[in-house]
């Protein structure tokens, strides 16, 4: 069952897409807050369910919004993200250990770079690739790999589709979670300090770089922490890897073998792939066999999560851009 946007909510998503030039730019989103402040609520909202992305302060929409809204613009990219996935699960029969470059692909599908660079941008968000450059405009070179998960598919529809379902059992989740006596506006407990902080320590300053997803998923981790829980966090935190398995590598088997795959495609060192086996059997133990971590282990937990998605999220992307800043080294001349 998929979780179904009303028509308030979409407006708002269809005024985001039209504005936005460029979904590399998206549009400022302290600007449009400041302009729209009367769906301050309904934007915060759109941004927990995963429809709407922010990043740096740009907003953009997310690919399970477009496929929700009738509109000219998410109709166009969705139409060319069908021809593109069709093209690189051709590709990947015939090259399983290639990755293909962007303005390659242009020229398969007879679309316009910039277009396909688009496109893609919005197709990262599922899980049928293995690879891909941080970010498709920067680098004149870019390029994407499929992973095998590819051939699961029979359309990029399908991709859609396995997002959406992700996605409602999250908005699911965290309504049942809002329900509890222990998240009620009514418990004096709950105070606004609390839902801000985790285990006595403020979220990361990178916190907001992180895509929605990863943003509403740890946001109520924290939440969680705040009211001094340890399974129900510990279970998330273990949720979190798992999310970031699926986004780096694929939905492909158990824990085990995603950590193995985020060693092999050197997202992780040997080391960095131990910890997360650590984390991960902590969230396990509290989700099978009611553990509850104490404060120190969370705290722990805690610092294991943040590290690797600042890598991913932050360092990486800043690297990236830095690498393509810095001039390259001279060859002396021989003499």
């Amino acid at each position: 069952m998929f979780h179904e946007l009303d028509s308030n909510l979409k407006d708002i998503l269809s005024d985001i897409l039209e504005t936005t030039t460029s979904v590399r730019d998206g549009i400022d989103a302290l600007q449009y807050r400041a302009t729209h402040d009367k769906q301050i609520n309904l934007l915060d909202q759109l941004e927990q369910d995963g429809y709407l992305r922010r990043q740096n302060d740009r907003y953009r929409v997310s690919l399970t919004a477009l496929v929700q809204l009738d509109d000219p613009k998410a109709r166009e990219i969705l139409e060319c993200a069908e021809l593109v996935f069709a093209v690189l699960k051709t590709y990947y029969k015939e090259n399983q250990r290639d990755h293909i470059k962007v303005v390659d692909l242009a020229k398969r599908t007879e679309r316009d770079l910039d277009e396909i660079k688009e496109c893609l941008s919005y197709m990262v968000e599922g899980s049928w690739w293995g690879s891909h450059t941080t970010d498709f405009f920067d680098s004149k070179d870019s390029h994407v790999k499929p992973a095998e998960s590819i051939l699961k598919f029979g359309s990029f529809q399908d991709v859609i589709n396995q997002l959406r379902e992700w996605q409602a059992n999250r908005i699911g989740d965290r309504q049942d979670l809002s329900l509890s006596p222990f998240f009620s506006e009514a418990n004096p407990n709950c105070s606004e300090k609390s839902r801000s902080k985790a285990v006595g320590r403020e979220k990361p300053s990178w916190f907001d770089k992180l895509p929605g997803e990863f943003a509403t998923l740890l946001g109520e981790v924290y939440l969680a922490l705040g009211e001094e829980m340890s399974a129900l966090p510990s279970m998330g935190m273990r949720a979190v890897i798992d999310m970031l398995c699926n986004h780096l590598v694929g939905d492909k088997g158990g824990f085990s073998q995603k950590l193995r795959l985020l060693e092999e495609k050197r997202h992780v060192n040997s080391m960095e792939r131990e910890v997360l086996q650590i984390a991960v059997d902590v969230g396990s133990a509290s989700a099978h066999r009611g553990h509850n971590p104490g404060k120190d282990d969370l705290n722990t937990l805690l610092d294991i999560v943040e590290h690797i998605l600042k890598t991913v999220f932050v360092l990486r992307p800043a690297s990236e851009k830095l690498k393509q800043s810095t001039p390259s080294r001279q060859q002396r001349p021989q003499a």
